[in-house]
Protein backbone atom coordinates (compact mmCIF):
# COMPACT_ATOMS: atom_id res chain seq x y z
CA UNK A 1 0.00 0.00 0.00
CA UNK A 2 1.03 3.02 -1.07
CA UNK A 3 1.40 5.89 1.65
CA UNK A 4 0.83 8.94 -0.90
CA UNK A 5 -3.52 9.09 -1.40
CA UNK A 6 -2.74 10.45 -4.95
CA UNK A 7 -0.18 7.58 -6.32
CA UNK A 8 -3.11 5.97 -8.12
CA UNK A 9 -3.23 9.04 -10.24
CA UNK A 10 0.77 8.47 -11.29
CA UNK A 11 -0.05 5.00 -12.55
CA UNK A 12 -2.58 5.97 -15.01
CA UNK A 13 -0.32 8.35 -16.96
CA UNK A 14 -2.02 11.91 -14.60
CA UNK A 15 1.29 14.44 -13.37
CA UNK A 16 -0.14 15.93 -10.76
CA UNK A 17 2.68 17.37 -9.47
CA UNK A 18 2.35 19.84 -13.16
CA UNK A 19 -1.32 20.04 -12.67
CA UNK A 20 -0.25 21.67 -8.91
CA UNK A 21 2.53 23.48 -9.57
CA UNK A 22 1.03 25.60 -12.32
CA UNK A 23 1.19 29.52 -11.11
CA UNK A 24 -1.20 32.06 -12.55
CA UNK A 25 -4.16 32.14 -13.90
CA UNK A 26 -5.47 31.26 -17.41
CA UNK A 27 -6.48 33.53 -19.73
CA UNK A 28 -10.23 32.69 -19.34
CA UNK A 29 -10.78 32.34 -15.72
CA UNK A 30 -8.83 36.05 -16.06
CA UNK A 31 -11.59 37.01 -18.73
CA UNK A 32 -14.36 35.82 -16.69
CA UNK A 33 -13.59 37.27 -13.04
CA UNK A 34 -13.26 40.49 -15.05
CA UNK A 35 -16.81 39.89 -16.64
CA UNK A 36 -18.13 39.08 -13.02
CA UNK A 37 -16.46 42.35 -11.53
CA UNK A 38 -17.55 44.38 -14.00
CA UNK A 39 -20.97 43.38 -13.65
CA UNK A 40 -20.60 43.96 -9.88
CA UNK A 41 -19.54 47.40 -10.36
CA UNK A 42 -23.01 48.06 -12.82
CA UNK A 43 -25.13 46.73 -10.72
CA UNK A 44 -23.39 48.85 -7.56
CA UNK A 45 -23.18 51.85 -9.40
CA UNK A 46 -26.98 51.12 -10.74
CA UNK A 47 -28.08 51.19 -6.85
CA UNK A 48 -26.38 53.84 -6.10
CA UNK A 49 -28.02 55.91 -8.64
CA UNK A 50 -31.71 54.87 -7.42
CA UNK A 51 -30.83 55.88 -3.46
CA UNK A 52 -29.46 59.00 -4.91
CA UNK A 53 -32.48 59.90 -6.75
CA UNK A 54 -35.18 58.36 -4.07
CA UNK A 55 -32.45 60.69 -1.62
CA UNK A 56 -33.40 64.16 -3.98
CA UNK A 57 -37.35 63.06 -4.58
CA UNK A 58 -37.31 63.06 -0.77
CA UNK A 59 -35.36 66.24 -0.41
CA UNK A 60 -37.96 67.77 -2.71
CA UNK A 61 -40.89 66.61 -0.82
CA UNK A 62 -40.05 67.95 2.52
CA UNK A 63 -39.14 71.02 1.30
CA UNK A 64 -42.24 71.26 -0.16
CA UNK A 65 -44.03 70.48 3.14
CA UNK A 66 -42.23 72.95 4.92
CA UNK A 67 -43.09 75.40 2.75
CA UNK A 68 -46.54 75.07 2.75
CA UNK A 69 -46.20 74.74 6.26
CA UNK A 70 -44.63 78.30 6.98
CA UNK A 71 -47.04 79.61 4.05
CA UNK A 72 -49.98 78.56 6.63
CA UNK A 73 -48.71 79.71 9.54
CA UNK A 74 -47.23 83.34 7.87
CA UNK A 75 -51.49 83.23 6.71
CA UNK A 76 -52.73 82.38 10.58
CA UNK A 77 -50.13 85.02 12.29
CA UNK A 78 -50.73 88.07 9.41
CA UNK A 79 -53.78 86.88 8.05
CA UNK A 80 -52.73 87.20 4.45
CA UNK A 81 -50.32 85.27 2.19
CA UNK A 82 -47.29 87.78 1.72
CA UNK A 83 -45.22 84.93 -0.07
CA UNK A 84 -47.35 83.38 -2.31
CA UNK A 85 -45.63 82.98 -5.42
CA UNK A 86 -42.76 80.69 -6.93
CA UNK A 87 -40.32 79.82 -4.82
CA UNK A 88 -36.91 78.20 -5.67
CA UNK A 89 -35.11 76.26 -2.99
CA UNK A 90 -32.16 74.17 -3.92
CA UNK A 91 -31.88 75.09 -7.28
CA UNK A 92 -35.86 74.51 -7.74
CA UNK A 93 -38.89 76.36 -8.63
CA UNK A 94 -41.91 75.27 -6.28
CA UNK A 95 -45.01 77.02 -7.54
CA UNK A 96 -47.29 77.96 -4.94
CA UNK A 97 -51.35 77.72 -5.30
CA UNK A 98 -53.38 79.21 -2.42
CA UNK A 99 -56.81 79.50 -2.27
CA UNK A 100 -58.80 81.72 0.96
CA UNK A 101 -62.20 80.08 1.83
CA UNK A 102 -65.10 80.88 4.64
CA UNK A 103 -65.98 78.47 5.94
CA UNK A 104 -67.97 80.15 8.74
CA UNK A 105 -69.06 83.24 10.21
CA UNK A 106 -66.23 82.68 12.51
CA UNK A 107 -63.44 80.52 10.96
CA UNK A 108 -61.74 80.89 7.70
CA UNK A 109 -59.73 78.08 5.95
CA UNK A 110 -56.13 78.30 3.81
CA UNK A 111 -55.15 75.60 1.51
CA UNK A 112 -51.75 75.91 -0.01
CA UNK A 113 -50.93 74.05 -3.22
CA UNK A 114 -47.03 73.06 -3.53
CA UNK A 115 -46.34 72.08 -6.87
CA UNK A 116 -42.96 71.46 -8.21
CA UNK A 117 -41.36 68.85 -11.81
CA UNK A 118 -39.51 65.81 -10.08
CA UNK A 119 -36.51 64.71 -11.71
CA UNK A 120 -38.55 62.28 -13.67
CA UNK A 121 -40.32 64.80 -15.69
CA UNK A 122 -43.49 64.29 -13.75
CA UNK A 123 -45.14 67.34 -11.62
CA UNK A 124 -45.49 66.39 -7.97
CA UNK A 125 -47.86 68.36 -5.79
CA UNK A 126 -48.12 68.66 -2.01
CA UNK A 127 -51.62 69.98 -0.40
CA UNK A 128 -51.88 71.37 3.03
CA UNK A 129 -54.56 73.28 4.64
CA UNK A 130 -54.48 75.33 7.89
CA UNK A 131 -58.08 77.35 9.67
CA UNK A 132 -58.36 79.89 11.79
CA UNK A 133 -60.60 81.80 13.66
CA UNK A 134 -61.74 85.38 11.53
CA UNK A 135 -60.93 88.47 13.39
CA UNK A 136 -63.63 90.16 15.13
CA UNK A 137 -64.51 93.89 13.68
CA UNK A 138 -65.62 96.03 16.55
CA UNK A 139 -68.64 97.65 15.66
CA UNK A 140 -68.33 101.26 14.41
CA UNK A 141 -68.42 103.91 17.43
CA UNK A 142 -70.63 106.76 17.12
CA UNK A 143 -67.74 109.26 19.04
CA UNK A 144 -69.20 109.88 21.89
CA UNK A 145 -68.31 107.85 25.41
CA UNK A 146 -70.76 107.58 27.18
CA UNK A 147 -70.87 106.54 31.50
CA UNK A 148 -73.24 105.33 32.96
Amino acid sequence: MDALPFSNLRKEGIDLNKKLNQKGFMYLESVFTLFLLLLLLGVVNQTIETIDQKRMDSQDNTASYLLARSLIEQWKAKGSLVDAEDHFIHGKCYAVRARLMVVSEMVEKCEVEVSWQSSGSEEKKVTMEGYRFAPVNPPPSTGAASVE
